[in-house]
């Protein structure tokens, strides 16, 4: 729901047909391939592995903007600590580094008003992006 209220999609998507976010230039995808009810069931060596793995597909396609849903898997992929949401200083490669408070209702630190609020910030990053770039 964030990403379409916040315009990023054009349209309120489902866990059944998140799929076709691709239409509108987005990709999705998880920092580690096991489902999992919370983040810390997830081990350092799984996280550290799918980092890497991530890494690697984000070198090769080259996205203007790769945002993480939730500090946690940003620290994880980024191998830092106290992460802020946002804008990163740091990229990867040409990549901009974004950082939203994860999407999850279980997520009580940021009422859903503010974590709308970092979505369009995103939008707007994007939408400030050559068009080559954005893709």
């Amino acid at each position: 729901p964030l990403l379409n209220e916040s315009g990023l999609l054009p349209e309120r998507l489902t866990y059944e047909t998140d799929y076709r976010a691709l239409e509108f230039g987005i990709g999705l995808t998880n920092l580690c391939d096991r489902t999992t009810r919370e983040a810390n069931e997830l081990t350092r060596k799984e996280l550290a592995e799918g980092a890497a793995n991530l890494r690697k597909k984000l070198l090769r396609y080259a996205p203007g903007v790769v945002c993480f849903n939730g500090m946690g898997i940003y620290e994880a992929f980024a191998g830092v600590k106290k992460v802020r949401p946002g804008l990163q200083d740091e990229r990867l490669g040409a990549t901009l580094l974004f950082v939203v408070p994860s999407s999850s209702g279980r997520t009580a630190a940021y009422p859903r008003q503010v974590k709308l609020g970092y979505f369009r910030e995103l939008k707007q990053l994007v939408d400030s992006l050559p068009v080559e770039a954005s893709a």
